[in-house]
């Protein structure tokens, strides 16, 4: 995985690498349409481990589901 994630036309960005200092924040354009009740759901890409091993959740777990509010915007 890229330290950082590309970013798109559309300022959305995918993967970042939080731990370099990264943000998980997508740049929204100024002209963008937002939409409610767009449903986003968050997957892992690779198995996450404890700091002393344990395995916590294994790739492609989903983690968690966000709907969109009126005002288009979710927070997972």
């Amino acid at each position: 995985m890229p330290d950082e994630a590309p970013s798109y036309a559309d300022g959305c960005k995918t993967r970042t690498s939080l731990l370099n200092g990264g943000s998980n924040r997508a740049d929204i354009p100024a002209d963008a349409k937002m939409v409610a009740g767009a449903v986003y759901e968050l997957y892992t890409a690779d198995d996450i481990y404890s700091i002393s091993g344990e395995l916590l959740a294994t790739a492609d777990t989903l983690l968690g589901t966000a709907t969109t509010d009126e005002n288009g915007l979710a927070l997972l």
